[in-house]
């Protein structure tokens, strides 16, 4: 005869139209894993998090003062003479080199020594940058300029200087400005005035990117590079496995990059036993807008749940400014993004905790407070048993079931009716139970234990074997143990484990349980006093009966 009934977190949940176990108190499962030997998975270590990719600071391009402005210039007689500069920050000269996000300045400067161009039209000065949006400077006052903006003034109003200011981005490399007079005149004197400067801005954005992603396939074999339908942002791994990353660096800037390789790569939330991917160069150099992958392993991966791994690149470039500035800017190389990937690590665990009922039979399984892991019952009296198996894993276990039960002590033999228990199925964190009984304990001179093991079979999402453990997991050892006594058993109120004594079917429910299981049954001592007095009393008896029949 056997009952099952189970439990999943604090709610119970029928199986077979079986009532609910009532979850176990945490004095209970304490005591589980001392018994049983709860499968436990060590606490995953935390990785120090990556250092995130370094940008160069922005910088601001000036132009050195002080500086001619060409205030002290004089018009010689009535010649048409046209003077026009492009003033540019220290180091730069016709070319002007920056990153993206950098403010250049420039400070034009201009001055026309002829009046109008006949027919009273003024010379007219100015500059033109049709690529960017500039803010002009005269006077203190800053006016933002839209693209393709053209300045122009007449000759009694130029200004000496014309200050510039622009924050550059790659949309703005290869762009000129232009400052001068607005085309060529000839003066009086057959003189022609109209000098114009020209400057172009280089603007260089080395940015490296990196997509980290990890193998989906059942077997580690088919992890290959150029198979795009095997990798994903996240996977499902059985614990222990070797998991498989692809990693894809990416030019996303407008200067090739050199030496692209592994910075850094992390696991956080789990453990590994090695990594093969800190380090590990992806390309010797990566042309603008093209793209390099490859393939690494990090070994024996563990977890409880999640492993998120997370990795950085890094690369160099050739400095393409004439005095090598930009280079200098990134002490680090050129790094790029922080791109985890992400594995679900299953790992299967099921624990066994044995009990038996305080009173031999009779106890309700649901009822925690009737089942011990030891008590005394009367000589004869039967031993009824409950065998609670957990999902302590974090994925479906079926088909489990007892795969050992043996009496030992004092009644020893496999017990046919406890070895045939099933639990079925059990969810993360299920618990279900059973009992059976082992009729008639008569020995008295020692402790009858049962012990059991448990066996299960782990699932995946999609109801598949899990990888690894095709064979099932076993759970430890769980025993428990009845004593008999040829003797009445006193009750005694503050004793668990007595017949009628709290806990027992009828009485209040005990305030614990045994800690141990004892190595004897029947307390040799007591009953050996106890017997001597009964025979002191029998031979007093028949030495008063002896008299009397004399006298008679």
């Amino acid at each position: 005869m056997f009952n099952q009934v189970t439990s999943k977190a604090t709610q119970p949940k029928p199986i077979r139209s079986r009532r609910p176990l009532a979850a176990l108190s945490t004095g209970l499962l304490a005591g589980a894993a001392l018994l049983a030997g709860v499968l436990v998975t060590a606490a995953p270590a935390t990785a120090a998090p990556i250092t995130p990719p370094v940008k160069p600071a922005a910088t601001t391009l000036t132009v050195p003062t002080p500086y001619d402005d060409m205030s002290s210039s004089v018009c010689p007689g009535s010649a048409a003479i046209g003077f026009a500069q492009i003033l540019t920050p220290a180091g730069s000269g016709a070319d002007v080199w920056a990153l993206d996000g950098d403010t250049v300045e420039f400070i034009g400067l201009g001055k026309a020594c002829i009046r109008d161009r006949g027919a009273g039209v003024p010379l007219e000065w100015g500059f033109t940058a049709p690529e960017m949006v500039w803010s002009i400077d005269v006077g203190g006052t800053s006016t933002d300029l839209g693209s393709g903006t053209a300045i122009s003034e007449g000759r009694t109003s130029i200004p000496t200087v014309l200050r510039l200011t622009h924050t550059v981005t790659t949309a703005d490399n290869g762009a000129e400005l232009s400052f001068g007079t607005n085309g060529l005149i000839t003066g009086p004197n057959s003189d022609r005035a109209g000098a114009g400067t020209s400057v172009t801005l280089n603007v260089v954005n080395p940015k490296l990117t990196l997509v980290k992603q990890v193998c989906t396939a059942a077997e580690v074999a088919d992890c290959l590079l150029t198979n795009d339908k095997v990798w994903a942002d996240a996977a499902t791994v059985p614990t222990g496995r070797d998991v498989v990353w692809r990693l894809t660096a990416k030019n996303d800037g407008n200067v090739d990059l050199t030496d692209v390789r592994v910075a850094d790569d992390q696991l956080d939330g789990g453990t590994a036993d090695t990594n093969g991917c800190v380090g590990q160069p992806v390309v010797p150099t990566l042309a603008v807008g093209a793209s390099a992958s490859i393939v690494c392993t990090t070994r024996g991966v563990t977890g409880k749940a999640d492993v998120v791994n997370s990795a950085k690149l890094t690369s160099e470039f050739t400095d393409p400014s004439p005095d090598g500035s930009l280079t200098g800017r990134f002490p680090n190389g050129v790094e790029s993004n922080i791109d985890p990937a992400q594995v679900t690590v299953l790992t299967p665990g099921l624990s066994l905790l044995k009990e038996v009922c305080v009173s031999g039979t009779g106890c309700d399984a649901t009822k925690n407070e009737q089942w011990v892991s030891r008590t005394v019952v009367p000589l004869g009296t039967d031993a009824e048993w409950r065998l609670t198996a957990t999902n302590k894993g974090n994925t479906r276990l079926v088909d489990v079931a007892i795969s050992s039960e043996v009496l030992s002590g004092g009644k020893t033999g496999v017990s046919a009716e406890c070895g045939s228990l099933t639990f079925g199925s059990l969810d993360v964190d299920e618990s279900a139970s059973v009992t059976c009984v082992t009729p008639a304990i008569t020995d008295t001179s020692q402790d009858t234990v049962n012990t059991a093991t448990a066996h299960g079979k782990p699932i995946d999402a999609a109801g598949f074997p899990l990888p690894g453990f095709a064979a099932g997991i076993d759970t430890a050892q769980a025993q428990a143990a009845v004593a008999t006594s040829i003797l009445p058993l006193p009750i005694d109120p503050g004793q668990p484990g007595q017949p009628g004594a709290p806990g027992a079917p009828g009485s209040p429910a005990a305030s614990g349980t045994p800690s141990g299981l004892a190595s004897t049954g029947l307390d040799i001592a007591g009953a050996s006093l106890i017997a001597l007095a009964l025979l002191a009393s029998g031979l007093s008896a028949t030495v008063v009966l002896r008299r009397r029949t004399a006298r008679d």
